[in-house]
């Protein structure tokens, strides 16, 4: 894989070797090449096998509706962080899902819940059908017996215990050992006792900082657990959640109320334990019967959908930001060739996290979360904030950099946020397809990845970008200050969203910044074209600025964008929830609510509270500078459709500039602060 400084020297290259619109057409194969080579899932509906289950009555003549059981594995499947699609056809539950997690996800269905205690035969032989990386060993066990087993890499003994059956009255479970190994560990069948989640435990809850389970036994599965460890003094017993190994301890350990489970005391503990938690305390599942179970054949509409929604949302929000930039807007081949490049850049991102995660675990965000508790959030925030905000903005900021800042082109303050965002955006677009892909065109992801982190990506690299085309005209900025304030941003972002109970501070965070993307916009608009040599920079002091447009009107449309993002994450996630597939009904709704976002979207960027500065360089407004040698003459008007206005319309070589709306108090004195200027520009000596 290349890395950073060798994708900006083969860029270089051929931004040298070609014209720069045919290099275009490079970079976007590039961006393609992003997604082929960066993204380890398949695509929605291309590699999937569909399960069909029968319910059956429990024990005491119950059988729940199909729909009410659809809705029960498909909570049992989100606990263990399985994404499928769950659906009641006719009197059968069919579950869809990737045919890496078949398997996985048929032991999650039939099993009912709760935990089930097996008895421990040390002294049973046994071999694996493949030893492959595997070593044998063995050590004292119960009852004076010589126990051996298998160990080795966890992915290693997975795959030979699923291929290994054993004889009738034995199991083969995998025990873990550690962070990435992995023990093998022969119990007798049937369990001793097998508790379901109503019958036999009553409580589950985190203990030791998180490292371990309080499991509360109903009085009927605790006197089950006390009889057991009486009949099996001595010896040891595996707590089995499903077909997954839990602990191994001792029978008499079971009489403890409650009953403690540890997950070990070295950093992975805490992500272990709230994996095994999140799933006991799903419902209870119906007795089932796989009736079928086959691989699909490619489905590519929803692959299709995976790649090219992405690509529709960052450019939707790309073409709502270039609208503040409407007074000298920059030229749409070099906009999309830094989108492009910012798509490209998550590879050298991709590979970057990848190495910073592998080299040690406290650098691993999802690992330092501590299973998502609140206990974790100061150390989370300094690692994403290194290992994904720092990574994240930099390559972004090196997609801005590497052609648009060296291009003439790059003269105005607000093109830095302008290529910022559009290098952000062309990211987000490649990781959406990523996303879009695991979550398989999820609406509830689909809706919070296009009205939550799309426009966070944005907001984070406008901070920095804020700072590189300040630069233009206050040599002194720190872009590097600019830059570390953006990737905290990013990082508490994700931290807030990874922390169990937060996540609405996210979405307060998230507005937040756009208030910032908001004040930074008018900033940089307050100042035109930079010529390149420097000369002509307005002075620090003596502008005079005037403030445009209306904040209530503003405000106004930026609420009823808000509350269009919010229906359609709503819509997305309640569709969801009741299991419905995106029908003509759902897509006519939320192409409604989009459509009125769109609306409301344009208005808000018109409606801006942008300010004309005057200096003695000229008048500027929108990004735009009006020398007073262009300037011909000006006047002010005064409309009224609900309140007055006030506008002055500006007289020069290249046109009329309308300056407003604003008070006519605001007009009145913006036209004597012009005149002023006039005159003594006309008196001035010739240049």
């Amino acid at each position: 894989m290349a890395s950073p400084c060798l994708v900006r020297l083969v860029l270089l290259f051929f931004l040298r070797a070609l014209r720069a619109r045919a290099a275009v057409f490079i970079i976007c194969l590039g961006a393609i090449a992003a997604l082929l080579l960066g993204c380890d899932q398949h695509l929605a509906g291309t590699h999937d096998a569909e399960l069909v289950y029968e319910i059956y009555p429990d024990g005491a003549g119950h059988k729940p509706s199909v729909a009410m059981a659809a809705a029960e594995i498909k909570t049992r499947l989100v606990g263990a962080q399985v994404t499928a699609d769950v659906e009641a056809i006719g009197d059968r539950v069919h579950v869809k899902v990737d045919k890496d997690l078949a398997e996985f996800a048929d032991e999650l269905v039939h099993w009912r819940g709760g935990l089930a205690a097996y008895a421990v035969d040390p002294a049973f032989p046994f071999a694996l059908a493949d030893t492959t990386d595997l070593e044998m060993k063995s050590e004292p066990g119960s009852g004076g017996a010589t126990e051996r087993f298998y160990v080795g890499p966890t992915a290693a003994v997975l795959k030979a215990v699923r291929a290994t059956k054993l004889a009738q009255g034995h199991l083969v479970f995998v025990e873990r050992v550690d962070a990435s190994t992995s023990r093998t560990r022969v119990v007798v069948d049937p369990p001793v006792v097998d508790l379901g989640p109503m019958d036999g435990v009553a409580l589950v809850k985190s203990v030791d900082l998180g490292r371990a389970l309080s499991v509360t036994l109903t009085p009927e599965g605790a006197a089950a657990f006390a009889e057991a460890a009486r009949a099996h003094a001595g010896e040891k017993v595996a707590l089995v959640r499903s077909h997954s190994l839990v602990e191994t301890r001792p029978f008499e350990s079971l009489t403890q109320s409650p009953l403690v489970l540890g997950f070990g005391r070295d950093i992975y503990s805490f992500t272990r334990a709230a994996a095994v938690r999140r799933v006991l305390v799903t419902p209870t599942l119906p007795v089932v019967r796989r009736m079928s179970g086959a691989a699909l054949a490619p489905s590519w509409g929803p692959a299709i959908a995976c790649v090219l929604l992405p690509m529709f949302l960052s450019l939707g929000w790309l073409a709502f930001v270039r609208q503040f930039d409407r007074g000298r807007p920059e030229p749409w081949w070099l906009v999309l060739a830094t989108f492009a490049l910012g798509g490209v850049s998550v590879i050298p991102g991709a590979l970057l996290e990848s190495f910073l995660q592998s080299a040690t675990p406290y650098l691993s965000p999802s690992v330092m979360t501590l299973g998502g508790q609140l206990l974790g959030l100061p150390v989370a925030l300094g690692v994403f904030t290194l290992t994904v905000g720092v990574v994240e903005e930099g390559v972004k900021f090196l997609g801005a950099w590497a052609l648009a800042r060296h291009r003439r082109e790059f003269d105005e303050p607000v093109d830095g946020i302008v290529y910022a965002v559009a290098s952000a955006l062309g990211f987000a677009a490649i990781e959406n397809m990523k996303y879009f892909a695991v979550a398989r065109m999820s609406g509830t992801v689909v809706a919070a990845r296009a009205f939550l982190a799309v426009p966070a990506h944005m907001f984070f690299s406008a901070i920095w970008g804020y700072a590189l085309g300040r630069k233009l005209v206050r040599k002194d900025t720190s872009v590097v200050g600019w830059f570390l304030i953006a990737a905290l941003a990013h990082g508490a972002y994700d931290t807030l969203l990874s922390i169990d109970g937060v996540q609405t501070i996210a979405i307060a965070l998230d507005v937040g910044l756009g208030v910032v993307f908001i004040q930074l916009l008018r900033k940089s608009l307050r100042f035109g074209a930079v010529a390149a040599d420097g000369a002509e920079v307005p002075a620090s002091g003596g502008r005079a600025l005037f403030r445009m447009g209306s904040r209530g009107t503003f405000a106004l449309l930026a609420v009823v964008v808000l509350f269009l993002a919010a229906a359609l994450m709503t819509l997305g996630t309640a569709w969801e929830i009741l299991r419905h597939n995106a029908n003509l009904i759902f897509i006519a709704i939320a192409s409604t609510i989009l459509a009125l976002f769109g609306v409301a979207a344009y208005f808000l960027t018109q409606s801006i509270p942008l300010d004309v500065a005057i200096d003695e360089l000229g008048v500027t407004f929108a990004g735009a500078t009006s020398r007073w040698r262009q300037v011909l003459r000006f006047e002010p008007i005064v409309t009224k459709l609900f309140v007055k206005r006030g506008w002055v319309l500006l007289h020069t070589t290249e046109g009329v500039v309308r300056l407003g709306p604003c008070t006519p108090e605001t007009s009145e004195q913006m036209v004597t602060v012009l005149g002023g200027y006039m005159a003594r520009a006309r008196e001035a000596p010739p240049s």
